[in-house]
């Protein structure tokens, strides 16, 4: 928190847990949707690439693909 402080950002303390705060939040929506659409014929490439144009930098499949996933 006096990081945060410091270079005048506003610090969240969050629990000690698995996953970024942004992961955990933002990807589990994306990623369920993300695979539902797979599942149904979409490919993963097309999938990314709408995710991509929407703003996010890495689109769902992807992040899972680098996880390990």
């Amino acid at each position: 928190m006096d990081l945060a402080k410091k270079i005048k950002k506003v610090g969240v303390m969050v629990g000690n847990c698995y996953g970024f705060v942004g992961n955990r939040n933002e990807f589990h929506q994306y990623g369920r949707e993300a695979q539902f659409l797979v599942e149904e014929g979409a490919q993963p490439q097309d999938v990314d690439g709408a995710l991509y144009e929407f703003g996010l930098a890495n689109g769902a499949t992807c992040d899972g693909r680098f996880g390990g996933g």
